[in-house]
């Protein structure tokens, strides 16, 4: 029964993987627990095969130049280099960047109107971007954001952001700092899957629904922080992942 069990769950897992597997941009991906979201309580399993699920640091490098004062100190980049689309309903959402600065600080408004949503791709495969400061005013982060982003390091939300989509930061190898936002509720389906440089991630206590193979293909090591009690700690317990209570 047991590996009736492991053998349904492999499966599962690589199902998922297709799902987020690597895509082709409108304007500009490969690890998983799982499919589907699953709450704070679920038991299904992120690591079914510690020796699989893990993975070493990345051998690319981190600049160790960029970091979260320096971010939060950066200025805001302009709006030309920005691409949007307005849905009519007074808000915009984010569908591009066209500058050349490594660090970008996104403003919170683009002719008056608020950014309320990163698109898909923006900040993805073969951007150049580095570090990313959202603003309070994005209440979402799209599947495919940054994934596949060998060159970011450093994120930093705004107080607004609500939900994480599917794959939204997957393998970006590089990736080791990122800050999450009280008031943050969901983290989608393998969200951070395979980010070799991610040491660590404190998960706010308002989250309550994480997505199965979050941090499938973590780093050895790799420790998820929060209160004691939230859904981080029992995410962590349910899949094989060490907490510590900050």
């Amino acid at each position: 029964m047991k590996k009736l069990f492991a053998l349904v769950l492999a499966v599962l897992m690589v199902a998922a993987l297709t799902a987020c597997g690597p895509k082709t941009p409108q304007n500009g991906n490969d690890a998983t627990d799982g499919p589907g979201n699953t709450t704070s309580g679920s038991s299904h399993g992120e690591q079914t095969d510690p020796a699989q699920n893990e993975t070493t640091e990345s051998s690319s490098g981190n600049s160790g130049d960029i970091t979260v004062e320096s971010l939060m100190n950066h200025g805001e980049n302009a709006a030309e280099d920005f691409v949007v689309v307005d849905h009519g309903d007074g808000d915009v959402e984010l569908l591009g960047y066209e500058g050349t600065d490594e660090i970008v600080v996104i403003p919170e408004s683009w002719n008056g109107k608020k950014i309320t949503t990163i698109s898909s791709y923006v900040f993805g495969a073969g951007s150049i971007v580095k570090a990313v400061k959202i603003p309070d005013s994005v209440t979402l982060v799209s599947e495919f954001s940054f994934a596949a982003n060998e060159n970011l390091e450093v994120v930093v939300f705004g107080s607004g952001v609500k939900e994480i989509g599917k794959c939204a930061f997957q393998a970006c190898a590089n990736l080791r700092e990122i800050v999450l936002n009280d008031g943050l509720e969901k983290i989608g389906e393998i969200a951070f899957a395979s980010c070799a440089s991610l040491e660590k991630l404190i998960m706010p206590e308002s989250v309550k629904e994480v997505g199965l193979g979050a941090f499938y293909n973590k780093r050895n090591g790799f420790v998820l922080m929060g209160k004691a009690g939230s859904a981080a700690e029992t995410y962590a317990k349910d899949n094989g992942i060490t907490f510590e209570a900050n």
